[in-house]
C-alpha cells in the first residue's frame, strides 16, 4: 500500500508538471488477490492506469492461476498492464506462457549473461522468437553493454533496461534523466 500510494502521489505531482511517464510496480504474489489491495489500487492509480505497469514473478501464477488471472482481469479492465518479471530464473515452465493473460515478458539478466556461448544465444533467441509469437512485448532486463542491446535487438527485444542506459535513481533524478534525453 505505501507503494501504490508513493506511486499515486508521484504520478499526480508529475502530471502538474507536465509529465507523464509510465511507472511499473511489483506486486507480491500473495497481495494480488486481496480484495482490499485491489481497491486501493483502482481507488489511487485508477485514473492513471494506463500508466502503470504491474510486474508479477512467475511463482505467484503457480499459487492459485484461477485467482490471479480473476484479479488481472479485474485490474486491466481499468487499464492496468502486466508483465512476467525475471523470466528465466527459477524453474520457470515455459507451459505458462500459454495460459497466463500479461502483456509482456521480462527477460531476466541471467538468460542475457549467458548469450557469450553458442547455447545460450540460441536460448535467448529462441526464447524471444517464442514470446513475440505468443504476442508478448518482451523487456530485456539488465543490458549493460552495446553489444547486448544490438543483440537483444536483433533477437526481438521491445525495450531494453540496465545500466548502459542507467542505474536505478530517484524520482526526480528519472524525470530529469528523462527530460534531458528528449529535450531535442
Amino acid at each position: 500500500r505505501f507503494v501504490i500510494n508513493t506511486v499515486a502521489e508521484d504520478l499526480a505531482r508529475w502530471e502538474l508538471e507536465g509529465f507523464y511517464p509510465k511507472v511499473s510496480i511489483n506486486i507480491d504474489p500473495n497481495n494480488i488477490t486481496d480484495p482490499q489491495l485491489l481497491a486501493t489500487m483502482n481507488e489511487r492509480l485508477g485514473s492513471v492506469a494506463n500508466r502503470v505497469e504491474i510486474e508479477m514473478l512467475e511463482s505467484a501464477f503457480m499459487l492459485d492461476l484461477n485467482r490471479i488471472d480473476n484479479s488481472m482481469k479485474q485490474l486491466k479492465q481499468h487499464g492496468f498492464s502486466f508483465f512476467l518479471d525475471d523470466f528465466g530464473t527459477g524453474f520457470s515452465s515455459l507451459s505458462l506462457l500459454s495460459r497466463i493473460n500479461v502483456d509482456g515478458i521480462k527477460l531476466d539478466r541471467s538468460i542475457l549473461a549467458n548469450t557469450s556461448e553458442p547455447k545460450g544465444r540460441t536460448l535467448y533467441l529462441q526464447i524471444c522468437k517464442l514470446c513475440n509469437s505468443l504476442g508478448f512485448s518482451l523487456i530485456a532486463e539488465g543490458v549493460e553493454t552495446p553489444e547486448e542491446a544490438e543483440f537483444v535487438k536483433a533477437a526481438g527485444g521491445s525495450y531494453v533496461q540496465g545500466w548502459l542506459y542507467a542505474k536505478a535513481m530517484p524520482g526526480p533524478e528519472a524525470k530529469a534523466f528523462w527530460l534531458e534525453r528528449n529535450s531535442e
